[in-house]
């Protein structure tokens, strides 16, 4: 799995195919959950999954 992250890492391609990107975009929700859910609840959380443009940016704020 660790060898997927890495090939994932130097080429990141979202495809079906890609165990990397898979595993990428699992801890990527989960981070989210984690960060978001307990202050937002189950209904604006699930809102939040459903648009990835505000999740992405608001992770990216976070984190980056």
């Amino acid at each position: 799995m660790l060898e997927a992250l890495r090939t994932y890492a130097e080429r990141p391609e979202n495809e079906p195919s890609s165990l990397g990107a898979v595993v990428f975009e699992l801890w990527y929700v989960e981070l989210a959950r984690q960060v978001f859910a307990p202050e937002l609840g189950p209904e604006l959380f699930k809102e939040l999954l459903n648009n990835s443009y505000m999740l992405n940016h608001a992770l990216d704020r976070l984190v980056l």
